[in-house]
């Protein structure tokens, strides 16, 4: 039987909810010495993770019958998530309340601590259970927040481009965010202002990138533009009614910021750089 919209994000939610190690989540369940069924398996994944043990959890998680393996692959990328700054509780306080843009800069300054290539690797991973998900709504949850979170780490490889260690800016994007900002799609071309900063580890890279096609489009000393934008594609595939089908208004921002980033992409890449980084801009990344 099909969900209601609203009834799916709000049960992802409380999904997500069990995995951010509060005190109602994964404390409920008990820590058993010897599991033999898929049952006891499961509470012992979720017990490892709720002292903070990934290792022992993914040996769990991998012990998981094919009955499981939804479940398997879900917790899984949640709790790789959770590893790397994008906890239930950043990703929630990033982006509820209907934010605009800047819950992208909120998520990337949660995940800042060790931002680089071996962290973008590791998020990829969480991306990378999408695969195994076979329930359309839980695939579509996955998608959505490991694509998400993905973006947001690519954001952290720039944090402190402007001197600041702590917030993500347009400064850390382009080398004047004020000005910048007063360009539209239609004048900013070339425009110095919307150039990278020096220092930026964001390059515009050379192709487009599809992250189903394997890790190996998320490699590399530097992040892209096109890898970034690689992850808002996903999210929005996420969103869409192929999967998550979800109706909300954190949803409906995400979605709009997330629709007007790939829109720029299609314009703007690779010939004018400038011009996607003004996008991020203008839809308040960096604020």
């Amino acid at each position: 039987m099909k969900h209601s919209r609203g009834g799916v994000w709000n049960i992802g939610i409380v999904v997500l909810a069990l995995l951010s190690g509060s005190s109602c989540g994964f404390n409920v369940f008990g820590w058993m010495d010897s599991p033999t069924n898929d049952a006891q398996i499961l509470s012992r994944a979720r017990a490892c993770f709720d002292q903070g043990d990934l290792t022992c959890a993914r040996a769990y998680y991998a012990r998981l019958s094919t009955s499981y393996a939804d479940i398997q692959a879900s917790e899984l990328a949640f709790a790789i998530l959770h590893e790397n700054g994008a906890t239930m509780n950043a990703f929630l306080t990033s982006f509820g309340g209907g934010t605009s843009g800047s819950g992208f800069s909120r998520l990337a300054e949660s995940m800042k601590d060790g931002a680089g290539e071996t962290k973008r690797l590791a998020v990829y991973q969480a991306y990378a259970q999408v695969a195994a998900i076979s329930d359309q709504h839980l695939r579509g949850l996955v998608r959505f927040v490991s694509a998400t979170a993905l973006a947001a780490e690519m954001l952290a490889e720039d944090i402190a481009v402007d001197g600041n260690t702590s917030t993500h800016s347009g400064n850390d994007l382009v080398q004047d965010s004020a000005t910048c900002a007063t360009f539209s799609a239609g004048t900013c071309a070339a425009q110095a202002s919307c150039g990278a900063p020096a220092g930026a580890v964001m390059q515009t890279g050379a192709v487009a990138v599809d992250l189903d096609t394997g890790v190996a489009v998320v490699t590399g000393t530097n992040p892209t533009l096109y890898m970034f934008n690689a992850a808002i594609q996903e999210l929005l595939y996420g969103l869409g009614a192929s999967e998550l089908d979800a109706s909300s208004s954190l949803s409906s921002t995400v979605n709009s910021v997330s629709t007007a980033l790939d829109a720029a992409a299609t314009l703007a890449l690779p010939a004018n750089p400038e011009c996607y980084l003004n996008a991020l801009i203008l839809q308040g990344i960096g604020q």
